[in-house]
């Protein structure tokens, strides 16, 4: 059986209004470790998070991902190397964020290894 996309794996875990919305930033900030995030970013990150909150909700705290962590962490990824590069900053940040959500160095370099060799077979990002 073919593993669904990661924008599919997303919905499926039907994310509360605040979480989706600390994932949502979550992955700006990534996006922003380097600069300015592109309008293509920014459009990747509204295509894989598509969940509507009100301008006064509060996100979620970021351990409320940890339901969601793998998933979580793939996004990052695909930001990551959204532009092209996979920065040290983002490398480290990504790093911080997985440690937060209780992955080990081991695990996040397996599923670097994975999501990026994906993404090379492929030759594009398809969330």
């Amino acid at each position: 059986m073919k593993n669904p996309r990661l924008r599919e794996r997303i919905r499926a875990a039907s994310l509360a209004s605040d979480v989706a919305h600390a994932f949502y930033l979550a992955l700006l900030s990534l996006a922003d470790v380097d600069g300015t995030p592109t309008t293509e970013v920014r459009s990747l990150i509204s295509r894989l998070i598509q969940v509507c909150w009100e301008s006064d909700d509060v996100p979620a705290d970021h351990e409320a991902l940890w339901p969601v962590a793998e998933e979580f962490l793939t996004a990052c990824l695909y930001v990551a190397v959204a532009n092209g590069d996979y920065s040290v900053a983002q490398a480290r940040h990504i790093s911080r964020l997985a440690t937060q959500l209780g992955y080990s160095a081991r695990q996040l370099s397996d599923l670097e290894s994975q999501v990026l060799g994906t993404l090379a077979i492929r030759g594009s990002i398809q969330e």
